[in-house]
């Protein structure tokens, strides 16, 4: 494990990300579980990207409907796999794991 770089305070685990952590280890063990729909959080530290330049998705603008967003650019097989796999939030289709 890597030392804190400086300027930045590592948190200890909160108790929703130790609660997705169990929850990710029973979907493991449980053959029926296709996929978990854990909740997107917002980058520590984001200021720092933006200020390098980058776009930083907020966790309220990954938790948004798929279904009301722009997804005009994507092709018809591409929306038809979304449809499919059910990646029904922004954060899913750009984070999915069916490509």
């Amino acid at each position: 494990m890597h030392p804190p770089r400086e300027g930045l305070d590592p948190a200890p685990a909160s108790t929703q990300e130790r609660d997705s952590a169990a929850s990710s280890a029973q979907a493991q063990r449980d053959p029926g579980v296709r996929h978990l729909k854990l909740p997107f959080t917002d980058v520590p530290g984001a200021e720092y990207y933006v200020t390098a330049g980058f776009q930083v998705a907020t966790a309220e603008e990954l938790e948004r409907s798929s279904e009301t967003g722009d997804l005009s650019a994507l092709s018809d097989r591409e929306r038809a796999a979304i449809t499919y796999h059910g990646a029904d939030r922004l954060g899913d289709v750009i984070f999915n794991w069916f490509d």
